[in-house]
């Protein structure tokens, strides 16, 4: 998370090759943060864009691909609040799974198309509302939810000071500390009610 802040840093000086650098090496700490490269990625500097597989080159050159990511975090996650939700109205894990990614890919490619900064000119040159959206997306929709998901997002409320993510992240920590994740389904949408209604609002609400 450290480097995909440096990445916004080089975003904002514009200096491109060491945006996608760091950005590479934000990916290969975790993979996660793959999904916040849309934001980034602009017509004046698409040339730049191999340094982001600079990292990943030289670690799978030197280590291996076998320990590709060896640095992510290797901690149980509990099931996503949407995911519960459908699997306890389906009654089928495998077809929530299928509805949860069908949802998380509609809203992603949504929120890309109306948070991107040369997109919308509400957020130009700001692609942090974006990221902020994204991990959003992924922490409501994914079947499975990890305390990574969460690390990714405390560096940003520095940039964005949300009540919703300073709700979300000690509570979080609570549900990760504690033999707690057997929480009622009513449960879990309550601890993901503000997140979700955040992301509708950005999504939604906030247009050109």
């Amino acid at each position: 998370n450290c480097f995909l802040l440096a990445s916004l840093s080089f975003y904002d000086q514009k200096h491109w090759a060491w945006m996608f650098l760091s950005h590479g090496l934000a990916i290969l700490s975790d993979l996660t943060a793959v999904i916040t490269l849309p934001f980034l990625l602009r017509r004046d500097n698409r040339k730049y864009a191999a340094f982001a597989l600079l990292p990943e080159l030289i670690f799978c050159l030197s280590r291996g691909i076998r320990n590709f990511h060896c640095f992510k975090i290797s901690v149980e996650g509990f099931d996503g609040p949407v995911y519960k939700i459908l699997k306890t109205i389906l009654g089928d894990a495998w077809l929530a799974v299928g509805f949860c990614e069908i949802l998380m890919a509609g809203i992603f490619i949504l929120g890309c198309l109306h948070l991107h900064p040369q997109r919308n000119p509400r957020f130009r040159d700001d692609p942090v509302s974006g990221c902020f959206f994204v991990f959003g997306v992924l922490i409501l929709f994914s079947p499975v939810v990890y305390l990574q998901n969460f690390i990714w997002m405390i560096p940003f409320l520095a940039l964005r000071p949300s009540i919703s993510w300073m709700l979300l992240c000690p509570s979080a920590g609570l549900f990760f500390a504690g033999d707690i994740w057997r929480l009622p389904t009513w449960a879990i949408w309550l601890l993901f009610f503000p997140l979700l209604m955040r992301d509708l609002h950005l999504a939604w609400h906030r247009t050109g």
